[in-house]
């Protein structure tokens, strides 16, 4: 990666993974009516989103960044 997020990204998939197993652990209904189990899907959505943003911006090159 040109902007090197690589750490920033194992991070974020660690939170991600953590943010799962809690939803599975503590949430009944397993889905969006509770809303626990809501806001953290919305969460791990969220998380999931700045990855794939930091992956897209590590491939544009640095003169072509706005």
């Amino acid at each position: 990666m040109s902007t090197d997020y690589a750490d920033e990204i194992a991070r974020l998939e660690s939170m991600i993974d953590e943010l799962r197993r809690t939803r599975n652990r503590t949430c009944e209904p397993k889905n969006n009516t509770n809303p626990r189990y809501h806001a953290l899907s919305s969460a791990v959505s969220s998380l999931t989103r700045a990855i794939d943003h930091m992956r897209a911006e590590a491939t544009v090159p640095a003169n072509r960044r706005v």
